[in-house]
């Protein structure tokens, strides 16, 4: 609401209505009071009233009054308009903050249907597993799977180990990511980010052997069995839906 409308209002209409009369009033009450009394009428005037300088120092303290009045409404007025035209930036600053983020949120949906349209394989066999078409490392296949709802496979025993195996070998031949890692756990010492500890009759002969580096290690699986490499090397890698 502008400083305009507001002071069209009916409630300040009237209050400065009520304002101007009074201060004609003042004005003519001064000008009468200096009339008769410096009329120079011969006839003594006798009563109980102020005297015309004392009347006068009064009116115009009134007339201050009213005038500081009269400022103290605008002001209010003004203040207040400030505040709506503020409170409106901040409603229309939300709104597209709101809008911006629904916008992203939308785009964003839209991003992850084409990335798994696109960038992972299906397998009716395996409707809770995705296989990646492209290679990253352990870091990064961690984060694409749970942006997804996903997760790093997790191979509790030789039976997965085989029928993971057997859908990723399918479109790759290569070494697969999966969950196992000792990252924040005794180097050489593997989970699952299920939080199971990885079966030691699930890797490969010779495996693992830290793969003669002092960085992180993770596990990928190759030909059914486990293999350790440093998390930073980059391969396929499969997801698995760990909701019911």
């Amino acid at each position: 609401m502008r400083r305009g409308l507001l002071m069209s209002t009916p409630i300040f209409t009237s209050l400065f209505a009520s304002l101007a009369i009074a201060d004609s009033a003042v004005s003519e009450a001064v000008s009468n009071i200096s009339i008769n009394i410096n009329a120079g009428s011969e006839t003594p005037v006798h009563c109980n009233c102020i005297s015309a300088g004392e009347f006068s120092n009064r009116a115009a303290e009134l007339n201050d009054t009213l005038l500081a009045i009269k400022n103290d409404i605008v002001n209010e007025i003004k203040a207040l308009a400030d505040s709506l035209k503020e409170l409106h930036r901040k409603i229309d600053a939300t709104n597209q903050s709101v809008f911006s983020n629904a916008d992203r949120q939308l785009e964003d949906a839209k991003n992850d249907v084409h990335l798994i349209v696109n960038a992972f394989i299906t397998n009716k066999n395996f409707p809770k597993v995705l296989l990646s078409k492209f290679v990253s490392n352990w870091y990064e296949a961690d984060r694409l799977c749970k942006r997804h709802g996903f997760q790093l496979i997790s191979i509790q025993n030789a039976t997965k180990a085989h029928e993971v195996w057997k859908f990723a070998s399918t479109y790759s031949r290569s070494n697969i990511w999966t969950s196992g890692t000792d990252q924040s756990k005794t180097p050489g010492d593997f989970y699952w980010l299920t939080g199971t500890k990885v079966l030691e009759d699930l890797f490969q002969a010779g495996q693992p052997n830290g793969y003669g580096y002092d960085s992180d290690v993770c596990l990928t699986i190759y030909d059914g069995s486990l293999a350790d490499f440093p998390c930073n090397d980059m391969y396929f890698f499969v997801c698995e839906d760990l909701r019911l």
